[in-house]
């Protein structure tokens, strides 16, 4: 990869963002759309203050023109209170009610684990602070963290507010999504930006969606001229090189 190449993808039709009712414009947080009928977010999104899971949820795509929601119709929650916001397992599969509306495509994933992406650079969508239009971050994966989290250091204008859970963490390095977004960092001196993300191949242990399976019937499905559009080259994925082949997930 090139210096000045872009760091963020080329389209975003898989950004999802969920809601408490099916047409205010108040974000409960982000979302990714990862099979026609189910997205992936943190738990505590959707969880209300002590802990249950809110009724009913939508989901909206907003990238996509029209803004079209579909309604959550059961949740597959993998959480752990009362760390609310702070669980090491702070993920939920929400099922949707009927696919994706045209136009909305499950995002590319990949499932390298976090000490492959150490030093590698990022971006997420996300809304900040419950904005209905929402912002991008991004920066370098600073470390390979515990439990399969990584640290992301911030280096744009914009920075990673609450939010940004539930969003993509896409590796330019991939042209995948590689984990979600799941904690904002506040420092002593108020300024915030940097943040968390749970790898996807750490969510692959124990998630009931194998996102492993899903990542790699997505690139045979899209073939070798859509993974090339995708900016994926054996030559230039770390993880391929590794393992001699499309790597784990890929």
């Amino acid at each position: 990869m090139t210096v000045d190449s872009p760091v963020h993808p080329p389209a975003e039709p898989w950004v999802g963002s969920v809601h408490a009712t099916e047409h205010d414009f108040d974000p409960l947080g982000t979302a990714i759309l990862i099979a026609a009928d189910r997205v992936l977010t943190c738990a505590h999104v959707i969880a209300t203050d002590d802990g249950r899971v809110r009724e009913p949820l939508w989901v909206a795509f907003p990238k996509a023109a029209g803004c079209p929601r579909r309604m959550v119709a059961s949740s597959e929650v993998r959480y752990e209170p009362p760390a609310r916001g702070r669980a090491v397992r702070d993920l939920a599969v929400l099922v949707l009610s009927e696919p994706a509306p045209a136009g909305v495509e499950p995002a590319p994933l990949r499932c390298p684990a976090g000490e492959v992406l150490r030093g590698k650079r990022w971006w997420a969508f996300g809304f900040p602070d419950r904005d209905s239009f929402g912002n991008s971050a991004d920066g370098q994966v600073g470390e390979a963290l515990a439990h399969g989290w990584v640290r992301l250091d911030t280096t744009s204008r914009y920075v990673v507010r609450p939010g940004f859970s539930g969003g993509g963490l896409w590796s330019p390095d991939y042209q995948a999504v590689v984990g979600v977004v799941g904690h904002a960092h506040f420092s002593d001196d108020h300024r915030d930006g940097d943040g968390r993300a749970v790898t996807l191949f750490e969510a692959d242990q124990w998630l009931p969606e194998k996102l492993s399976q899903l990542a790699r019937w997505s690139a045979e499905a899209a073939g070798d001229v859509a993974l090339s559009q995708w900016g994926w080259t054996l030559a230039r994925d770390p993880e391929g090189v590794r393992t001699g082949g499309r790597g784990h997930g890929g």
